[in-house]
């Protein structure tokens, strides 16, 4: 019986990991936790009120307390590197380390005001540490940003700013962005030897902003009480509203890769994590079987996947997908080849089939990074996507652009396929019984087809042409040119008699024009 119950414990184990996105993990604690930071995937710590400092050396799987000579309410946890990091709390408690978190001393300058230092931030550039924080007294209403100096201390700057801060990020050792309550929030440009304060339009059920982050100098997201969050594509100097409700609140952010963020707190009556995958545009709630009537404080990932959320009453949760859940197959571009001109206005995107996948997610940018998106789709039902409504319009004649597909299902996502380019040539149409004026591909006909087809092409100047039947897998699987022919119209016969039913896309190269199409076999 023992070993059959046993079996039985494993076996439910199993089933959850396979289904769940983010895994409860036992800080053994009771108290609020507040922030959270790992130096490696098995290294973290963890810091919230009643003096609790807790740190794990096997990824959460176990967490033991540390004490120190400190006993106060600990709010957020940083490290520089693996050796170099900080803790901040009430009153002026800023706690370091220099030795990986083995001892802890008080690294606080003794300021004049009592101020509490909500937020911190850490980086290591050029070999050298640089380190903020941020935060001051409501009450008193005063801003209060300190910066660590070479000798390892904190030096305090009061703010001429009503209100205090209670996050600050950096995206590098000179531009960085602080926000706090009500509509305040600045930017620095310099390193913090001067911040100024961007305008932000008042908020209804709005008290404060609790963190604010930036994927790039343009792109960047708040989040705060009453649900907000906001979106800036400009650097900060202009905000958009992207969701609020006066039953929700966030507290903070967590970005990674180049498009991808969490924002956690509680919504309604229960801890929440929310997930965006285009910079904050939109978001969706990802499943957390947190307790009724708590709230997440602080969420950290070490990478795309490996992240961390920790929040009221000792909660702490661990997800090893991204909280994504199933991980579906990452899509493979078929065409047009990269780097190709597109020289016919009926040109199409192709890619393959994802198993389970129900939607797929096409952004094309002007740029490698896609810091400069000029389309996103994000419902597509099919493998392919036309770009003929778009030439002239979106995509404009002898411009480069990029292009990226991901899969998604009502269980899972997938990350994003490789990076491809095209290039939009100039559009020529075709008149007359002349040779043809550009190159061109036509849509099969019939189509659907059994078990023949009739493919027909132009060429403009007499070119190497190669023409491939493809399966919906990418694979190669007829050629049916593969040689040097003379400019004019042709037309070419598929027989499909020994494949199977299913959607294909056939594909030409002449010179430097390449175009897909799909074809459907029906038996």
């Amino acid at each position: 019986m023992k070993n059959l119950a046993t079996l039985l414990v494993m076996a439910f184990c199993m089933n959850s990991l396979a289904s769940a996105q983010w895994i409860q993990q036992q800080s053994g604690v009771s108290s609020l936790i507040g922030g959270i930071c790992f130096t490696s995937s098995s290294n973290g710590w963890a810091v919230g009120q009643n003096n609790v400092i807790l740190k794990t050396t096997d990824a959460g799987a176990q967490w033991s307390q540390v004490t120190t000579s400190v006993n106060d309410a600990f709010y957020k946890v940083t490290f520089a590197d693996s050796t170099n990091g900080w803790i901040t709390g009430e009153h002026n408690v800023i706690l370091s380390t220099t030795n990986g978190g083995n001892s802890w001393q008080s690294s606080s300058v003794g300021s004049p005001y009592d101020a509490t230092d909500y937020g911190i931030f850490a980086m290591m550039t050029n070999g050298q540490i640089e380190c903020w924080t941020a935060g001051g007294w409501a009450s008193n209403a005063y801003t209060v940003i300190q910066k660590l100096t070479p000798y390892g201390q904190f030096t305090p700057e009061i703010m001429g700013f009503a209100g205090r801060l209670v996050r600050i990020d950096f995206l590098n050792d000179s531009l960085g962005w602080a926000a706090g309550d009500s509509n305040l929030v600045l930017k620095t440009t310099d390193g913090g030897l001067w911040w100024n304060k961007e305008n932000v339009s008042p908020i209804p059920n709005h008290q404060g902003f609790n963190d604010i982050k930036f994927f790039n100098p343009n792109d960047g997201i708040l989040v705060g009480d009453g649900g907000v969050i906001m979106k800036s594509t400009d650097g900060g100097s202009s905000w958009n509203l992207v969701r609020s409700s006066k039953n929700d609140i966030f507290f903070r952010l967590a970005l990674t890769g180049d498009s991808t963020a969490y924002a956690v707190g509680g919504v309604g009556d229960s801890a929440a994590i929310l997930v965006s995958t285009d910079q904050g545009a939109t978001w969706t709630s990802q499943k957390v079987g947190a307790p009724s009537g708590s709230w997440f404080e602080d969420v950290y990932f070490l990478n795309d996947s490996d992240g961390w959320a920790v929040g009221s009453n000792g909660l702490i949760f661990h997800t090893t997908d991204g909280g994504l859940g199933t991980i579906l197959n990452t899509p493979l571009l078929i065409g047009p080849a990269t780097g190709d001109t597109l020289a016919a206005s009926d040109t199409a995107l192709v890619w393959n089939s994802v198993p389970s996948a129900s939607l797929y997610e096409v952004q094309i940018a002007l740029d490698s990074s896609f810091s400069n998106i000029v389309l996103n789709s994000k419902s597509i039902t099919d493998t392919t996507l036309g770009l003929k409504a778009f030439f002239n319009t979106v995509l404009n004649p002898n411009t480069k652009y990029f292009w990226r597909v991901k899969a998604s299902s009502t269980n899972g996502i997938s990350l994003f396929s490789s990076i491809w380019s095209f290039i939009v040539g100039t559009i020529t149409s075709v008149n007359g019984p002349q040779l043809p004026k550009a190159y061109s591909l036509s849509q099969n006909y019939p189509n659907p087809f059994n078990p023949t087809t009739v493919i027909n092409y132009s060429l403009p100047r007499s070119s190497f042409v190669t023409l491939t039947i493809y399966d919906d897998l990418g694979r190669q699987v007829h050629t049916l040119v593969d040689n040097e022919q003379s400019a004019g119209n042709y037309s070419v016969d598929f027989n499909a008699s020994s494949l199977p039913s299913g959607a294909y896309f056939y594909r030409i190269q002449a010179g430097t024009f390449t175009q897909t199409k799909k074809l459907l076999l029906l038996k």
